[in-house]
């Protein structure tokens, strides 16, 4: 719980091509797990090298082009779920998460100035145009690179999607953990928290918060993306925002965790923090 809200921030109706459920499922859903507040954030993903991979939203059922104009049915369906859960007592709030690429920087720019979001989340997905966030690939480009290698290539990546500013949270940071951590040694470990700290001062100049993912619990992890070190470092800047968001992709992991997330953001004395036309709503 958020103080006296409870919220999950990162959300993934069917429109994401790796999703299952409608806005209206996870909405219900959301009623009956006691949520206060829904945020969705459909992937938006336009890296060309990877056109015919996943660069796909779902619209009625069928798979459309993520540069169609997919945006007009979401938002149509997102402000019929307000409209309806408001008067249940849901606050839906309308979102994307976007896979953050250099070579469509002014595209996403473009698009993101063109539509009313509460909330957008940048991500990194891929290493050198491999997921390193879905199994199969993930496996081929630890085995073509060190994970140093992928650290340190992540982070590059990582750093130019915050000096975009085109971002309000960061997703997920560290997500490289998910299919690497008996690759990632001490020394390689330095590496990677040394790489994140130089995201984190251009996070703090760019005004950009960070997420508490807590999907990492339901792989059976101690602890969310990002680390526990990682999130300490971030507090080390007197920096206290934060998000907390489940990356659901199904309505039974729809708020699984969060209070895992929300006891994380407390022993750091971390706030989570809501959002509106893309600024801080309320920090409980």
């Amino acid at each position: 719980m958020c103080g006296s809200m409870f919220v999950d921030y990162h959300v993934h109706p069917d429109y994401s091509y790796d999703a299952k459920d409608s806005i209206d499922a996870l909405c219900r859903k959301a009623l009956s797990v006691g949520l206060d507040e829904i945020c969705f954030t459909t992937h938006y993903d336009l890296d060309p090298v990877r056109n015919d991979i996943d660069c796909f939203v779902r619209v009625n059922g069928k798979l459309v082009s993520s540069r169609s104009n997919w945006f007009d049915h979401y938002f149509e369906d997102l402000e019929k779920a307000k409209a309806t859960y408001a008067r249940k007592g849901l606050n839906v709030k309308f979102g994307v998460e976007v896979d953050y690429q250099r070579a469509v920087e002014d595209e996403v720019k473009r698009i993101l100035s063109e539509r009313h979001f509460d909330f957008v989340l940048g991500a990194v997905h891929s290493v050198d145009h491999i997921s390193i966030s879905l199994e199969d690939e993930a496996l081929i480009c630890f085995r073509e690179k060190s994970a140093r290698e992928v650290c340190e290539k992540y982070y590059l990546q990582m750093e130019s999607a915050v000096k975009s500013g085109l971002f309000d949270v960061i997703a997920h940071l560290d997500i490289y953990r998910k299919y690497s951590a008996d690759l990632i040694d001490r020394d390689t470990q330095s590496v990677c928290v040394d790489r994140a700290e130089r995201v984190f001062d251009l996070m703090v100049e760019k005004n950009v918060s960070l997420e508490i993912n807590t999907s990492a619990f339901r792989r059976g992890e101690g602890e969310p993306f990002p680390s526990m070190e990682l999130l300490e470092r971030w507090k080390s800047r007197n920096q206290k925002m934060v998000t907390v968001g489940s990356d659901a992709h199904v309505v039974t992991d729809l708020g699984v965790d969060i209070d895992k997330g929300v006891e994380v953001a407390k022993k750091l004395g971390l706030k989570i923090c809501t959002f509106k036309d893309r600024k801080v709503e309320k920090c409980l």
